[in-house]
């Protein structure tokens, strides 16, 4: 729970721009003290994607992570953990992202019955577009988080953590850069920015995001919100 805590600390950090504070609290106080703990693994990989969807250079540590990760190959205990280990395996380029994917897609149709639905209609989508994602594929990515979004509180975990996978689905729209996905951006981080205005992070993408649909007077409205 301490690691947990110190979690949320470091989501606060990243919104406020406090980049080099939030990075020394991975390291100190989320990473590193039990990094055998499932949850202090999901923690790191969580805390490692949103840094770089908030344009931080993370270094070599999805490489640190992995290594631990690799051994989660088998272990569905929930479809919100397995998808954060199969993200952070293909952040750090590792073929096992290949066969975590593979053991999902497998253990899907066996999964306990109350469960089942959540797996085959919600993770295994979800793990094709997180797949995606990690590897430059955002059209992959869209179709896959899009199609797990609507039904996203069925893998387990709080509102809080299952956010990673928003910010995800809305960096893909984002990156893909058409107008119909622009569009869509915009939609997800105004209802975003609506429940955080104090988000500089929220309020940096709305701003790109409004350059990009050429809407030049919202831009500098936000621009001005960052000064």
């Amino acid at each position: 729970m301490v690691t947990h805590n110190w979690w949320h600390v470091a989501l606060f950090l990243i919104d406020l721009g406090r980049e080099a504070e939030a990075l020394a609290v991975y390291d100190r106080e989320v990473w590193g003290v039990v990094k055998d703990y499932s949850q202090d693994q999901i923690g790191a990989a969580s805390l490692l994607a949103r840094f770089e969807l908030a344009g931080i250079d993370v270094g070599p540590r999805w490489q640190d992570l992995a290594d631990h990760l690799a051994r989660r190959l088998d272990d569905h205990v929930l479809p919100f953990l397995d998808l954060q280990y199969l993200y952070g395996l293909a952040r750090a380029g590792r073929p096992e992202a290949d066969t975590l994917l593979r053991n999902i897609e497998d253990f899907a149709p066996r999964a306990p019955a109350s469960t089942r639905a959540a797996w085959e209609r919600v993770c295994v989508p979800a793990a094709h577009g997180l797949l995606a994602h990690a590897r430059g594929d955002h059209a992959g990515a869209i179709d896959g988080l899009g199609q797990a979004m609507p039904r996203l509180i069925e893998i387990g975990g709080s509102h809080a953590q299952r956010d990673l996978f928003e910010q995800v689905y809305l960096d893909a729209l984002v990156r893909r850069g058409t107008e119909t996905t622009l569009t869509g951006a915009q939609g997800v981080l105004q209802q975003q920015l609506n429940g955080q205005p104090e988000s500089l992070r929220l309020r940096r993408q709305a701003a790109a995001v409004y350059r990009a649909l050429a809407l030049p007077e919202l831009a500098a409205a936000t621009d001005a919100t960052l000064r």
